[in-house]
């Protein structure tokens, strides 16, 4: 689903206003099984590519609540290979099957 995705939480910390996180990223979300583990992707449309992601992986991720166009997923994200891992939560606003025109 080609869907808008912000992020509402920055080093772990969550923003005050939802309205805080920005416009967000437009692209595809994917979810798939790592390690076992639920890890959701946000990517350029139709672009599989490591490099074409649009945010870090959330691992662990869990739907915390889902009510008409909209989800929010809440896991694990980290910035960097090696790097601290922080809670993160997304806010995902479904726009369409796919992109506009």
């Amino acid at each position: 689903m080609y869907s808008n995705i912000k992020q509402l939480r920055k080093n772990g910390v969550r923003f005050k206003r939802d309205g805080d996180a920005g416009l967000g990223v437009f692209g595809e979300l994917v979810l798939i099984h790592h390690n076992g583990q639920p890890c959701l992707t946000a990517r350029r449309w139709g672009d599989a590519s490591q490099s074409n992601r649009l945010l870090p992986d959330l691992h662990r991720a869990q739907c915390m609540n889902f009510h008409g166009d909209g989800m929010r997923w809440e896991g694990y994200q980290v910035e960097c290979e090696g790097g601290p891992a922080y809670v993160q939560e997304w806010l995902v606003t479904l726009i369409s099957e796919r992109p506009p025109a």
